[in-house]
């Protein structure tokens, strides 16, 4: 199967070929995303070292089995065995066997953990959205309203 022809959406860039009963969200639009996330037995969260994406709290949200990177963005929301799996990002053969394994075994418990640790510390309207308005009073000057 050849890959798909590059669009604007994707930066002119070419995907690559599909791969059995496996998903790219990086090559689809957002509510794409969030329908790949929906359906998700396993979701891999490898990243190193850049900072934690919105991705891996939205599968978290919508209950998924995460299995992620056993580096600092992803150590702070992800406790491993708690509310997710860690993996060494270079160990390749970890990572299958862990694939593996989350894919034979329901997670009920670690899925769970993992919408529970997302709403109790990262929802938008009791959590994030006054911490923001709360950092937002502190820089402006006195008097002002937001």
């Amino acid at each position: 199967m050849s890959a798909p022809m590059a669009s604007a959406t994707d930066g002119g860039r070419e995907a690559p070929p599909p791969i059995e009963n496996s998903s790219a969200p990086s090559w689809r639009e957002s509510w794409t995303c969030g329908v790949c996330i929906f359906s998700d037995k396993v979701h891999v969260y490898l990243t190193y070292p850049f900072v934690l994406s919105w991705s891996l709290l939205e599968a978290m949200s919508a209950g998924c089995f995460v299995l992620g990177s056993r580096t600092p963005p992803v150590e702070e929301v992800i406790k491993d065995g708690v509310n997710g799996q860690l993996v060494d990002f270079f160990d390749q053969d970890s990572l299958s066997d862990q694939i593996s394994a989350g894919l034979a075994d329901g997670n009920n418990r670690l899925r769970s953990a993992a919408r529970e640790t997302v709403i109790e510390q990262y929802d938008l309207r009791s959590i994030c959205l006054p911490a923001y308005l709360a950092l937002l009073k502190t820089l402006l000057p006195r008097g002002a309203v937001l």
